[in-house]
């Protein structure tokens, strides 16, 4: 029970002060030492013992002096509680209007309620205290349902097996626990854990009542405890007995957490719970009262299942790199990107191999040349030779690392990238379609005979990418942090396990001496636009990185619902700079010459224009040069591509801007068009480039490819 003091004016000189309290069952007599305390616990009046051996209300009056500030002062009233009351016993705390007399410390004056009354001694009415009720120690030991079942590995050194949380906020008092019997339940019902488990340890805090938390190893009576064995049929139980050295003690208002440990030193196959099994399985007093506590258990606890050794999986993470062009003197570029993951224990992995194919799935190593180096990094740092590692002949670089370098946590995972170098323009051997797939070396049989992978062939890709239900495997080198372990190739792959599974290199990616990069440019037309001759409808920009780029063919097509059937059109279809000042190429557009021939599959028709009637495939248009091994362009009716008047190139490190116009006229309020750089989606007619746009370097090698970033490229939805 507290007391709210106020004083106002002057400090005041309290000379007595009467309490009362109310007992029900028990007698007034087994409350004793009646104390008023200040919240510093400093001692104003008392300590005073009720005498009456009646159940009922007891008062005591406290005659020693003291003295309050001015302000709000609380008063705490104590008592302690004897050993022999029960459970459900009560006690309320209560005073009497008047109960408090005192003087101003100053004036010397009586002390009343108010400063205008002068009849009423403090309190003014009757305070009446909360009931409190008697209650007994009481404890409840609760195994945790974590850590969850899981398997362990031999040779773990103080492996968590199980949290037990000893609960004594139901009860009156903070509790002493002296002793705790843990019972494990082998499933297996043989003697496994004789075998597999010992040197036993609970860890926690000795005291939470204190302000130290703390998880430390609790000392007992015997240094090591070992399991017993207390017999039973289906499941065997055995047991191990912890006596403290000094009673923990666990706070009535707060649960206090135990960790079971042990070492594994075995691998029969263990399938082991361990929780206190009953209430007497463990000595527990009040801490005050030195009463036994009433004690309950619940929790069975989970199982563990010992093994050999941990497993380690790898997969292809989500965010690897996409398929790329790659420029040359490029350097540091992530290229594939791996997610190791780790079962039971820590794996510790110290070899593996890197393989650059040229994804063709048939083991042909890449163009080494093109590649000067290869990096290894982990979770973002880089790891293993830190001026890279150069491929052989065959396509092939070892990545040896010392122990501890690349340690995936048990249970946990580390991602492993690997990036390469490009050498400058010169050393860089570009060819038409062939590409660069990187990755990881997989286990490949050099013979039928070979069960254990010795005489593997080096580093492979005829694997990567094999459907699921083909059993293929990482060439890594690998150990168990814990068990020592080393862990099978055949089951690091991307389950883990010696089920048919994955293994993945990088998506292809080609290496030139210099890269084109398209894109809309800030200015293109958008929105609502008006009909007419000679009107822009989408400017776009090519850029040239690492070496000087021109292209070889353009291909664009048109989506929308505008349509355009005037009986006679007029006006050209144009590749121009912005400004138009330089033409790139033009398509007249008439009934009977140029323009048949460049829609792709216009045959014959008389009705065609540039904004077609959505007939298949009549909506694409292509310009192209007309150099040896490049494209056969002609202005007869029937081909699909008009001759660039001027072959756009592009100097390496800058970028270009070219427009395209049309002559719109006709086209009825609200339909849309929109002008689409990229190839006829129907094959059935004449398909120019892959993605849009064909390109070369300086090595005059065509590049005609789906990688060109950026294609295809879209423009503005135009609405007229």
């Amino acid at each position: 029970m507290a007391f709210d003091f106020t004083v106002a004016g002057e400090p005041i000189n309290v000379s007595s002060s009467v309490v009362k309290y109310t007992t029900t069952v028990a007698t007034a007599d087994q409350f004793t030492n009646w104390t008023l305390y200040k919240a510093d616990g400093s001692i104003l009046a008392g300590p005073k013992n009720g005498d009456d051996t009646d159940v009922g209300e007891e008062i005591l009056t406290f005659t020693d002096a003291y003295t309050l500030p001015i302000g709000t002062t609380v008063v705490y009233v104590k008592a302690d509680v004897a050993s022999d009351t029960a459970a459900l016993d009560t006690v309320y705390v209560h005073t009497a209007a008047g109960a408090i007399t005192a003087k101003g410390a100053n004036s010397g004056k009586t002390v009343y309620t108010t400063s205008t009354d002068s009849t009423v001694l403090p309190p003014a009415a009757v305070i009446t205290g909360n009931t409190m009720t008697v209650s007994g120690p009481t404890i409840v030991i609760k195994t945790a349902a974590t850590p969850v079942a899981s398997t362990i590995v031999v040779n773990a050194q103080d492996q968590t097996l199980a949290y037990f949380d000893l609960d004594a906020t139901a009860g009156g008092e903070d509790v002493r626990v002296s002793a705790i019997t843990v019972t494990g339940t082998d499933d297996d019902d043989g003697t496994d854990p004789y075998a597999d488990l010992n040197n036993f340890e609970l860890w926690g805090d000795p005291d939470n009542t204190d302000a130290t938390a703390q998880n430390i190893r609790l000392e007992t009576s015997n240094s090591t405890v070992l399991l017993t064995d207390v017999g039973g049929a289906t499941p065997k139980l055995v047991t191990m007995s912890f006596t403290f050295r000094t009673p923990l003690i666990v706070s009535k208002t707060a649960a206090s957490r135990l960790t079971l440990k042990a070492d594994v030193v075995g691998n029969t196959g263990t399938i082991t719970a361990f929780n206190v099994n009953a209430g007497g399985d463990y000595t527990a007093v009040g801490k005050s009262s030195g009463v036994t506590a009433t004690k309950t258990v619940n929790g069975a606890g989970q199982n563990r299942t010992v093994a050999a050794k941990g497993t380690l999986k790898v997969e292809k993470e989500a965010d690897m790199a996409s398929a790329v062009q790659i420029a040359s003197s490029t350097t540091g570029l992530e290229v594939m990107k791996y997610k190791f993951t780790s079962a039971y224990e820590a794996i510790d992995v110290t070899e593996f191999g890197i393989f650059c194919g040229n994804n063709s799935q048939i083991g042909t190593a890449c163009t080494t040349a093109n590649v000067s180096k290869v990096y290894v990094y982990a979770d973002g740092a880089l790891i293993g030779s830190t001026s890279g590692y150069s491929l052989n002949a065959t396509g092939t670089a070892s990545v040896v690392l010392p122990s501890g370098t690349l340690v995936i946590p048990q249970d946990g995972t580390k991602y492993v990238s690997i990036k390469i170098d490009v050498p400058e323009k010169a050393q860089v051997t570009p060819t038409a379609t062939a590409l660069v797939q990187i990755g990881l070396s997989v286990t490949v049989d050099a013979s039928a005979t070979d069960a254990d992978d010795s005489d593997n062939a080096d580093s492979e890709d005829d694997m990567w990418g094999d459907s699921a239900s083909v059993d293929n495997d990482y060439k890594i080198v690998a150990t168990g942090s814990s068990s020592g372990a080393v862990i099978p190739q055949t089951t690091i792959n991307s389950l883990g396990t010696t089920v048919a599974s994955q293994v993945f290199g990088s998506n292809g990616m080609s290496i030139h001496k210099g890269v084109l990069t398209v894109s809309l440019d800030a200015s293109t037309p958008v929105e609502v636009q008006s009909p007419g001759t000679d009107k822009e409808v989408l400017r776009f920009n090519l850029t040239a990185t690492g070496d000087d780029v021109e292209l070889n063919a353009l291909e664009m097509c048109l989506s929308g619902t505008a349509t355009n059937n005037a009986n006679t059109p007029t006006g050209t279809l144009s590749l121009k700079s912005p400004d138009k000042s330089t033409t790139y190429g033009d398509i007249t557009m008439t009934l009977t010459t140029d323009y048949d021939a460049y829609w792709t599959a216009v045959v014959g028709a008389a009705d065609y224009y540039f904004t077609a009637d959505g007939t298949t495939g009549t909506k694409c248009v292509s310009f192209g040069d007309n150099e040896v091994g490049d494209y056969a362009v002609a202005n007869t009716a029937g081909s699909a591509m008009e001759a660039f008047n001027l072959i756009p190139a592009v100097t390496a490190g800058t970028t270009k801007t070219l427009s395209l116009f049309m002559d719109t006229t006709g086209i009825a309020v609200n339909e849309t068009l929109q002008v689409i750089i990229g190839p006829n989606s129907n094959t059935d007619y004449d398909v120019a480039t892959a993605s849009g746009i064909d390109w070369e370097d300086s090595s005059d090698t065509n590049i005609n490819l789906s990688t060109t970033k950026n294609l295809p490229l879209a423009g503005a939805a135009l609405r007229y």
